[in-house]
């Protein structure tokens, strides 16, 4: 893992980025030192090792998680956050994986079957219609879904609910009813309440399913999101750090990180004025895409579900989220987008054949990827 730290550290140092954390399972033996060795990476390349270094964190907690912090005040980044344990980074949509472990839970207790219809829980999603296309006048044309509406595809984004930022229909839609995903909206209903954009099972639309899903868990346990993953997710992983609220009265605003921008005509990175607080204006929780956490409890998550240690789910449970829970016609979808190229910021490759399991994109065949090193078939992301 040395060269990858000093190439991240090299970004650092020649102001390309502000800051990094990396998180690893550690392996046995002794921790190699990151600052030893020659100063290489893509934008620094020293073989002398003498060019002054940056400081790097480096902090063992427990005995298989090590984690590296990189970057902090610099002249290039004066007012960034050191980055350090305690330091919280929106999540955005990896907070669809506590949400889905939060309903597995659920589904284990036999509160709620995968296959349940949602829509007697959701009579916001239930009421919605398909959009199928435009009247001459410009004027939406909607008709009624003929399929219901499962927990399994809200989980796995083929029950034809999407976001109004990343659909070019429900783009259109809203600038018909002269909204924009940027108006002020304050709960999940103003949120949502929007059309299908396909039948139910019938094909594949990255959007809003496990956000209803984290409501479905409010109200079959009584309680907010929050305080659900809080008592049933993170205290038994030994965390703390999860919020839905990072500046709610009791929080720590200053451990959320500072946030870059691109600016579009240089290409160089700029931080954001007011950060990025994906829950402005809302008033309920999102489990889609809103949640705040810290790199090291969100590697405990994602550890425990590797390790399958039934801290959190049966293993059971586990081995589905990393099985194929698409329809045909869904999965025909996703390895459309996916072969895209364009779709997922991340680790995606040609080559390799794409569905979706329970919490993420799964990675199903490896056999022809183009990615730089082997993998396995089965991967979660």
């Amino acid at each position: 893992m040395e060269s990858y730290q000093n190439a991240l550290k090299a970004f650092v140092d020649e102001g390309e980025a502000p800051s990094f954390a990396i998180v690893a399972k550690r392996r046995d033996g002794e921790v190699p030192d990151p600052l030893s060795g020659p100063r290489k990476g893509p934008m620094n390349d020293d073989p002398t090792g003498k060019k002054k270094k940056k400081k790097i964190n480096i902090e063992k907690i427990g005995s298989d998680i090590l984690h590296t912090y990189v970057g902090g005040p610099t002249p290039d980044w004066p007012d960034q956050r050191p980055v350090d344990k305690d330091t919280i980074f929106a999540l955005a949509s990896l907070t669809k994986l506590p949400t889905t472990v939060a309903v597995l839970q659920l589904v284990e207790r036999k509160l709620i079957a995968l296959d349940t219809d949602v829509t007697k829980f959701l009579p916001v999603l239930g009421r919605q219609k398909i959009l199928t296309g435009w009247a001459a006048d410009g004027s939406p044309i909607l008709r009624e879904r003929r399929e219901p509406i499962t927990l399994r595809q809200l989980l796995t984004h083929s029950s034809g609910c999407g976001y109004d930022w990343v659909s070019p229909k429900l783009k259109r839609f809203r600038r018909w009813q002269g909204t924009t995903a940027a108006t002020k909206r304050a709960t999940m209903d103003e949120w949502f309440d929007q059309p299908l954009v396909l039948e139910p099972g019938r094909g594949w639309e990255y959007g809003c399913g496990v956000d209803w899903a984290g409501r479905l868990v409010e109200q079959i346990s009584g309680l907010d999101l929050e305080e659900y993953m809080r008592r049933h997710i993170w205290r038994p992983l030994g965390c703390s750090s999860f919020t839905f609220w990072p500046h709610a009265p009791g929080r720590r605003p200053d451990v959320v990180a500072t946030y870059t921008e691109r600016d579009p005509g240089t290409g160089r990175l700029g931080l954001m004025p007011k950060g990025l607080d994906i829950n402005e204006n809302v008033t309920e929780c999102f489990g889609g895409h809103s949640g705040f956490c810290s790199a090291s409890d969100f590697a405990e998550l994602m550890l425990s579900l590797l390790a399958n240690d039934e801290r959190l789910l049966e293993p059971s449970s586990v081995d589905l989220m990393f099985q194929d829970q698409s329809t045909p016609e869904s999965r025909e979808y996703v390895q459309v987008i996916m072969d895209r190229g364009n779709f997922a910021v991340g680790d995606y490759h040609a080559g390799e054949v794409y569905t979706w399991g329970l919490g993420g994109v799964l990675i199903e065949e490896t056999r022809d990827s183009k990615a730089p090193y082997d993998r396995r078939p089965g991967t979660l992301g």
